[in-house]
């Protein structure tokens, strides 16, 4: 695992420690306590990594501002992964405004795609926070990216339109002139056709302007979305840390299934079938009970299959050593984004189970509120709840659906190529 903000000076390469608050050996200058600090962020020990960047912060006297810089930010990423998210502001403000950390790391820190969705990353921007970008705007450089010529479109049909405006105007006192009469006046039929062909122009191009708002709001709106969807999280079985929807981007298409135990039950065993082919595309699939008997929300739970590894334990899995069935070969570490998986846990994931394509939501209430928000968008009857989506690799919803769709159908149309497909 890569942390983005380290200091220049690290522990002595084998050393180690009995303490596992300090595994890489004492605190003896703050850039230790940082480097241990680190270790104990990579075993998943946030609480100890605090205590060790917050020493690095003040039982050494003055830290270098690199020292500060990364024991601030790091401390910021523990917080966020102990929900902390007040504690995790104050430090990041600090690290960025007083440290010069620029904005771009929080912003491609995937330790720190949660807190990006917390109303405390939000109120940064009241507190100028050097170089802050909301989400709003992120949302909206992403959907400039998706349709790179509406900026184009939007300054060609405004600078017409308003040409053709300052052309009306001229023509309206021409023809004044024109129905007052003289011999300097211009022809009263030429400036009338002039006039109706200005005033078709300025119709056509407000037209043509406002249809491309429309279209970016509504483009917008998608990403906001997709953004959202993307901050949801599913668990992994072979390990205490959560993975986020949108860690799965480059890598995997997602099914998402929803409705009743019975619907998804349904759902997953038509899926079998297909099974091989969503290997071979890539398919992941998460089913979301929406409610239970009695209106009351089921327990979340990580069952059936949620081990991410093992995911990429049968996607990846090579064809068996010999012809006579020998069991096949280990797994590579499934990857999200850039990162992937813990070698430990892909180790473990040494044969290819039946179940083990499929991943658990977590914090179902999160994900209920999504599919809801996205039922109603669609125009779906509300009273259903048995609904699908599919989301591409790049994180973009594909298709949607009431009911049970055609999976045959929906499988080969899969994209091969653009922004789904890639």
């Amino acid at each position: 695992r890569h942390r983005r903000v380290a200091v220049r000076v690290h522990a002595a390469k084998g050393e180690t420690s009995a303490d596992p608050n300090a595994p890489l050996g004492p605190n003896k200058t703050a850039a230790d306590a940082v480097n241990n600090g680190l270790a104990c962020f990579e075993k998943r020990r946030y609480d100890a990594a605090v205590r060790n960047f917050s020493a690095a912060l003040k039982d050494f006297g003055s830290p270098s501002e690199d020292e500060s810089r990364a024991a601030l930010y790091n401390r910021a990423c523990a917080y966020v992964k102990l929900t902390k998210y007040d504690e995790a502001k104050v430090d990041l403000k600090s690290a960025i405004n007083d440290y010069n950390l620029k904005f771009s790391v929080v912003l491609k820190d995937p330790d720190m795609e949660v807190f990006r969705g917390t109303p405390q990353y939000e109120e940064m921007e009241a507190e100028e926070v050097k170089g802050f970008r909301s989400n709003k705007s992120v949302q909206k450089l992403k959907a400039e990216a998706q349709e790179p010529f509406r900026f184009v479109k939007l300054y060609a049909f405004g600078g017409l339109g308003a040409g053709a405006f300052i052309g009306l105007i001229i023509i309206l006192s021409r023809l004044s002139l024109a129905i007052q009469g003289g011999d300097d006046a211009p022809a009263l039929d030429e400036t009338i056709l002039n006039l109706l062909v200005n005033a078709t122009a300025v119709a056509g191009f407000a037209y043509l302007f406002n249809n491309e708002l429309k279209a970016r709001e509504k483009t917008e709106a998608k990403v906001a979305r997709e953004e959202e969807l993307g901050r949801l999280r599913m668990a992994i079985e072979e390990s205490k840390e959560d993975v986020l929807v949108s860690q799965l981007r480059g890598n995997y298409r997602l099914f998402i299934i929803a409705g009743s135990d019975e619907h998804c039950d349904e759902a997953m065993g038509q899926l079998v079938k297909y099974k091989a082919k969503l290997k071979e595309e890539k398919v992941v699939i998460a089913t979301v009970d929406m409610l239970t008997g009695g209106g009351k929300k089921k327990k979340a739970t990580k069952a059936p299959g949620a081990a991410m590894a093992a995911l990429k334990a049968e996607f990846a899995a090579e064809k068996e050593a010999s012809d006579d069935g020998s069991a096949p070969a280990l797994a590579e570490p499934m990857e999200f984004g850039k990162k992937s998986k813990r070698a430990e846990v892909a180790a473990s994931a040494t044969r290819v189970t039946e179940k083990k394509w499929r991943v658990a939501p977590l914090d179902e209430d999160a994900w209920r509120a999504w599919i809801v928000d996205e039922i109603e968008r669609n125009g779906f009857d509300p009273t259903v709840r048995d609904v699908f989506f599919s989301v591409g690799k790049d994180g973009t919803l594909w298709k949607s659906g009431a009911g049970t769709p055609n999976w045959m159908k929906i499988i080969e149309e899969l994209p091969t190529s653009g922004l789904t497909g890639v």
